[in-house]
């Protein structure tokens, strides 16, 4: 328990995965690691209420979330064998994973969640503060170190000043779990649609079940389409979703409500600051960055976040111990690699969306042609599959 006299070498704002990653990883590095937020427990019907949100994993979240202790339990988990990508023009692209090995795991955000905190509870030096406590104001007051991975709405952030830098895509992104007439057989499909409201992107990702029929819905087009269809009866949206999906699963049954959200590529102007000579900070997820959904690349590049610090980190305890955690030159470092590593998700995800968004007859016809010559380059092919999956690549499975 935290006493007056404790101190504590990291403060995390923010108990989603990526906090939770970065607090199990900087706790296994002997530090003393707090994170500050609520600890009410959610209401019993919270519990089970439906959770739409679904992340796909690659190869290299997947081992720092297993070497953690916050990989679920298999029968939680849909390997992704394959996908499917079609133009708005019927263009199609197969990927297959090289040996039959997964290009990524579908997973529950609910169920990496729980994992992570069970481990974080077993793990030493690790303390979970009430946001609301006296103790987490004056951990905030002392810790060299505040790591800020409370969100796209971070509060943190925006006491802090840090202005973003955001380019509104007008869309609204649609989600909820689907059931399918025909078995998915652990493939995602995906289809790039210029409908008469605007471009859309339409993706339906295979979720684990015993029928393997149920998938997890993630459909950006305008916002009024997106509310209009929300708005619908459950019946009204499982049509809409079968027929903007050409019925290649079947007939679709939509299982729960859907949620909505704006979409925007975003990024903060500088991500690591100080708030005294003694105290600094860093950003951490989506308080820092945030691109579109159509790669399914959110929780990844959130994790790599988490990644690059606890290997700085690490770094500092081998070979430049003197330098404190709230060192500027290893904190601007920080933001330097991830930065780096970040644009050209960033830039791949816009320009897709872009090529596609744009209404030429002529730019069609170039991105359909594209689509259809790749398909029959399976050299090109294996080469984005083995950059996708690739364990040394966490930042760039996109589809």
């Amino acid at each position: 328990m935290l006493t007056m006299s404790s101190s504590i070498d990291v403060l995390i704002k923010g108990h989603g995965a990526v906090g939770l990653t970065t607090a199990l990883g900087l706790s296994r590095l002997h530090l003393k690691v707090a994170i500050s937020a609520p600890l009410s427990h959610p209401h019993p019907a919270q519990l089970h209420t439906q959770d739409n949100r679904y992340y796909a994993i690659n190869p290299s979240s997947k081992a720092l979330l297993d070497n953690l202790g916050g990989w679920p339990a298999p029968q939680k988990i849909a390997p992704l064998m394959g996908l499917k990508v079609w133009a708005d023009r019927g263009a199609e692209l197969n990927f297959r994973p090289p040996k039959n090995k997964p290009l990524a795991w579908i997973v529950p955000a609910r169920s990496i969640e729980e994992e992570l905190k069970h481990a974080c509870q077993e793990q030493h030096g690790f303390i979970w503060l009430d946001d609301t406590h006296p103790l987490a104001r004056q951990a905030s007051e002392q810790s060299p170190l505040t790591l800020i991975a409370e969100g796209h709405h971070s509060q943190t952030r925006q006491d802090l000043g840090v202005e973003l830098s955001q380019m509104p895509y007008g869309q609204m992104a649609l989600s909820t779990l689907i059931q399918s007439e025909k078995s998915h057989h652990h493939i995602a499909h995906q289809w790039f649609i210029l409908g008469p409201e605007g471009p859309e992107v339409l993706a339906l990702l295979p979720v684990a079940s015993a029928e393997q029929k149920m998938l997890s819905l993630i459909w950006s087009m305008s916002p009024a389409k997106a509310l209009r269809l929300k708005s619908e009866d459950l019946s009204s949206l499982a049509q809409s979703v079968t027929q903007a999906s050409h019925r290649h699963l079947g007939e679709l049954q939509v299982l729960g409500p859907a949620q909505t959200w704006p979409l925007s590529l975003t990024q903060a102007d500088h991500w690591t600051g100080q708030f005294n000579d003694r105290q600094a900070w860093a950003l951490m997820g989506d308080a820092a960055h945030r691109i579109h959904p159509l790669a399914g690349m959110g929780l990844n590049t959130g994790l790599g976040d988490a990644s690059c610090l606890i290997g700085l980190v690490q770094k500092r305890q081998r070979g430049a111990f003197w330098r404190g955690l709230n060192d500027t030159h290893a904190l601007r470092r920080y933001e330097r690699e991830r930065k780096n590593a970040l644009a050209p998700v960033a830039f791949a995800c816009d320009g897709l969306q872009r090529l596609f968004a744009h209404p030429s007859t002529a730019l069609a016809s170039l991105r359909n042609w594209g689509f259809a010559s790749l398909e029959r380059w399976p050299r090109v092919k294996d080469l984005l599959i083995e950059r996708a999956s690739s364990d040394h690549n966490p930042f760039e499975l996109a589809f």
